[in-house]
């Protein structure tokens, strides 16, 4: 799950089906690969497109058709 917050913070959580061990490797491939970094930047840019997106088709359409998109 990824929230975004003021300032933006993200946090990791692991779906239940993965087993401890599961978990710890992919801790660690993130770690050794610095994927961390990648990932928020990555994210960073998805949330900033996502509300550009939010903001035109509010603009753009009106509230209702806001509220037909993120339904669709």
């Amino acid at each position: 799950m990824v929230e975004k917050r003021k300032p933006l913070k993200y946090k990791l959580t692991f779906d239940d089906l993965l087993s401890p061990s599961e978990k710890q490797m992919v801790k660690i491939h993130l770690v050794a690969y610095e994927l961390e970094g990648v990932f928020k930047r990555h994210m960073s840019v998805l949330f900033d497109k996502l509300e550009d997106e939010l903001r035109e088709t509010f603009v753009n359409n009106g509230s209702a058709n806001l509220r037909l998109f993120l339904e669709g």
